[in-house]
């Protein structure tokens, strides 16, 4: 629609005579969004979504309507509203391929005439590539993928998601020449076990858009311990635990070592690094934060030469 369109409707008696023209002046304007909502997911799918309606003012048995700008795009609501009851928006549609980014909005009603929104969400679904990677925690997983140069010269750069657990070369900016085919290594390291997405994007760094994407969908297992300790710790209102656990150098050489924990919101080693001669052995100090409620919790340490 155009802003300012004009739109006639016509009053007509039962003789179908005209018996007044109205000329109603629709001026838009910009829509005010209560959430805006971003998903990425495999390009070239159906991506389906159950979003839990926010807690906001509803009356109880009115039914729930909800409308999209999208007309691609499935969106239902659960139903009659029960306030004892939490409600759900449901939605469906194609995307397309990567690094292509769908958005559309969606609008919650209240009752059959619609007269006003309760909610208005705003929608980003981005299409990116999917790698699936199998790796252990604690170590490096690595493996490459390919940029392929589009139809002029662009300086790009290479973004992960997260730098803590993802590297990439190269990591500067670098010349994507038209057709030119780059090979950029990724290396991965997990610090627990279970499923992760992690994201790649590449960006022009002159204009701001991305011009390849992936999702890599890691499936971490675990790693094989070779030592545990059962370690107790006092309850206490605000007071930490201090904890050493002996590590001896077993090679025959003088080795670097890097120590990781997979919980730094429960413990903090106080050296990470440590360098040791052949045979010799320290002490692994380890601060416990404040044990508010009985628990047992498994945490992993990881031990890495350089």
């Amino acid at each position: 629609r155009v802003h300012g369109e004009i739109i006639k409707i016509h009053i007509k008696d039962k003789s179908d005579r005209p018996v007044l023209i109205l000329a109603l002046k629709i001026i838009h304007q910009p829509v005010v969004v209560d959430q805006t909502l971003r998903f990425s997911h495999s390009e070239k799918t159906v991506v389906r979504k159950a979003i839990r309606l926010p807690p906001f003012t509803i009356s109880s048995g009115l039914r729930l309507n909800a409308l999209c700008s999208d007309y691609n795009t499935i969106c239902t609501s659960s139903g009659i509203v029960d306030s004892q009851q939490p409600q759900d928006v449901f939605i469906k549609t194609s995307i397309g391929p990567s690094p292509s980014t769908k958005k559309f909005y969606v609008a919650i009603y209240q009752g059959e005439y619609k007269h006003e929104p309760k909610q208005i969400w705003q929608f980003f679904i981005d299409s990116m590539k999917r790698i699936d990677i199998q790796c252990v925690a604690g170590q490096v997983s690595r493996f490459s993928v390919v940029l392929r140069g589009c139809g002029v010269s662009r300086l790009v750069k290479i973004f992960v998601s997260d730098p803590a657990e993802m590297e990439i070369e190269p990591s500067e900016s670098f010349l994507l020449a038209p057709n030119e085919l780059i090979e950029s290594e990724l290396a991965v390291k997990l610090l627990r076990p279970g499923s992760r997405q992690l994201f790649v994007k590449v960006v022009d760094v002159d204009y701001c858009q991305v011009t390849h994407s992936w999702l890599i969908q890691a499936n971490c297992s675990h790693p094989q311990v070779t030592k545990a300790f059962a370690i107790k710790l006092p309850i206490s209102g605000g007071k930490g635990s201090v904890k050493k656990i002996p590590f001896k150098n077993n090679y025959a050489i003088k080795k670097e070592f890097t120590i990781l924990c997979d919980r730094q919101d429960l413990v903090m080693v106080s050296d990470s690094n440590m360098i040791l001669a052949s045979g010799e052995e320290k002490m692994i100090t380890l601060n416990f934060t404040p044990v508010t409620e009985k628990t047992v919790v498994e945490i992993l340490l990881y031990i890495n030469d350089s």
